[in-house]
């Protein structure tokens, strides 16, 4: 805590003075400094690591959610029942159709 003259203690014209309050600023310190030295900056780093971790996988995938996408709706159009199957009359048009739209299979 801070001591006199450099703050102003408690008397009768200041009921609350501005000194500190002692051992809990020391608590409040010593919680404070551990809490962001040992769970939040860990934190912090470890989701940036996450981020860039996930940028470069995403960089480097064969397969995107583009690639998805393009693939299930290509595949509706030869899925005529809609039960998740093709006949094997077309699976190379399914392909072929794949290829056209930039995504060889």
């Amino acid at each position: 805590s801070t001591m006199p003259p450099f703050c102003t203690p408690s008397s009768a014209e200041v009921p609350t003075g501005d000194c500190g309050r002692g051992m809990a600023g020391y608590l409040f310190f010593i919680l404070f400094y551990f809490g962001c030295n040992y769970i939040f900056l860990p934190l912090f780093v470890a989701t940036l690591i996450d981020y860039f971790f996930e940028a470069e996988v995403e960089s480097q995938s064969l397969f995107n959610g583009d690639d998805c996408e393009t693939y299930a709706n290509v595949w509706s159009e030869f899925d005529e029942e809609g039960d998740g199957r093709i006949s094997i009359e077309n699976l190379r048009p399914l392909v072929d159709r794949l290829a056209v739209n930039g995504h060889p299979a």
